[in-house]
């Protein structure tokens, strides 16, 4: 069984991570090519779509199971048909200081697989790098609203001092 895993730092705790995780309808508004519905439940289903690229409007959408849920630390779901061609994607959450690691795997299985087994696997990681740091950076763009400073150096966020200002000030993000 072709499996990936990638393992990610994210700059706040397993709890916000987990709301952020399992918040479906709001995956549009920090990942380009995902739409999920449906809700985070032992045994659910989701409807999941992915966009090729962002220079197409061709969506590929297939149901998931909701295979294991333990909040706030597992989430797995599998799409496909078992002994065919399925996927099994994973999100493990650890308390990591003050912000949360996150393991996040696919493993693909059935007859297909093996013969994939290759692309699939780029493909994966790929995704799954994409997945992981857009979620480190909406985690990291709410906790800037929430008044501290993001060190995108050590991905970790530190209090910013009070009366502290943005390094922009002063600056137009629009030419006119």
């Amino acid at each position: 069984m072709p499996e990936t895993r990638t393992i990610t730092n994210l700059p706040a705790p397993p709890e916000r991570v987990w709301a952020v995780l399992t918040d479906f309808a709001g995956y549009e508004r920090w990942h380009p090519l995902l739409r999920v519905s449906g809700e985070a439940s032992p045994g659910g289903q989701i409807r999941y779509s992915r966009r090729l690229s962002l220079k197409s409007n061709r969506w590929i959408t297939v149901d998931a199971d909701i295979v294991d849920l333990a909040e706030p630390a597992r989430l797995a779901w599998r799409q496909g048909v078992r002994r065919i061609f399925a996927t099994d994607e994973s999100f493990e959450l650890e308390a990591a200081g003050t912000g949360t690691r996150l393991t996040h795997v696919m493993r693909n299985s059935g007859l297909l697989a093996v013969v994939f087994a290759a692309l699939s696997k780029r493909k994966n990681k790929a995704s799954m790098d994409l997945f992981d740091g857009l979620i480190a950076r909406a985690l990291s763009k709410e906790r800037l609203r929430e008044g501290e400073a993001f060190d995108p150096r050590t991905r970790h966020s530190k209090p910013r001092a009070a009366g502290a200002r943005s390094r922009r000030r002063g600056r137009s993000r629009r030419k006119t």
